[in-house]
């Protein structure tokens, strides 16, 4: 990705593993080479597998990041059809390091 790329964290929770219908705003564009790429991370920091959380079940990680550089915004993610709610990019930091 382009350094001058400006990037907003939509999300970045851990969700229910059970898919949700997923209807993406027409005026997001998918992107699937950003999509692979954090895919990419999420799995290099060994976070891409099912979590057992006790009483809740199992879940899993959910990103979504929008590329807003362009006159469009772009979207890609990693189970975003799992959003939950929105968190900060400081509790990714967060998450990162635990």
């Amino acid at each position: 990705m382009k350094t001058a790329t400006v990037m907003f964290l939509l999300s970045f929770a851990v969700v229910s593993g059970f898919a949700q219908d997923v209807r993406v705003p027409a005026y997001f564009t998918i992107d699937s080479t950003l999509s692979d790429s954090l895919s990419g991370i999420v799995k290099s920091v060994g976070l891409d597998s099912t979590f057992n959380v006790g009483a809740d079940g199992s879940e899993k990680i959910s990103l979504a990041v929008v590329d807003l550089a362009g006159g469009r915004a772009v979207l890609g993610g990693v189970n975003y059809g799992n959003f939950l709610y929105p968190a900060s990019v400081y509790k990714m930091y967060v998450a990162m390091e635990v």
